[in-house]
């Protein structure tokens, strides 16, 4: 038989693992987001070397001076395909034209990322016997080291790229 007093000892022993339970399993959703990515990485690359104002060979490309242009112009583009003018400005060589620039999904398959993370850059090298830009962006300090955010890019790349 159980008596008042075990019964609310049990009750509070319900609640207590009933609430542990919803909270365990609820999902935070802390993703990195694209206004985060522009916030912190995209937006420093905007105005002063790829837009359509740059003096430096970027203007035969696409245009970064927004993030809507950022985001409209490397989603699914390739040079070889979409920038057909930028072909041969920039040091790439071998097929790293024809790999997106971001590749929803796979950030191991984008250029953009290759451009700025060494470790990315040498893998889309030795998959398309190419040269990506890296060595250019690197005497210029606008390669990524900081690992965070190197993990902040890839996962917003590979969880999809949404424009959030």
């Amino acid at each position: 038989m159980i008596y008042p007093v075990q019964c609310k000892q049990l009750l509070k022993i319900g609640l207590i693992i009933s609430v542990m339970l919803l909270w365990g399993c609820s999902e935070t959703d802390d993703k990195t987001t694209y206004t985060e990515m522009w916030d912190s990485l995209f937006n420093t690359c905007s105005t002063g070397c790829h837009s359509l104002s740059a003096t430096n060979g970027t203007e035969q490309g696409p245009d970064f001076s927004s993030k809507e242009l950022f985001y409209t112009n490397t989603i699914n583009k390739t040079v070889a395909t979409d920038y057909q003018n930028w072909v041969d400005i920039g040091g790439r060589t071998g097929d790293c034209d024809s790999v997106n620039l971001i590749t929803p999904g796979n950030a191991n398959e984008s250029l953009v990322v290759g451009s700025l993370v060494q470790t990315v850059s040498d893998r889309i090298a030795a998959d398309n016997n190419c040269t990506t830009t890296y060595s250019l962006h690197e005497p210029l300090f606008v390669t990524i080291t900081d690992q965070a955010t190197i993990d902040a890019l890839i996962e917003w790349i590979n969880d999809g790229a949404q424009n959030n």
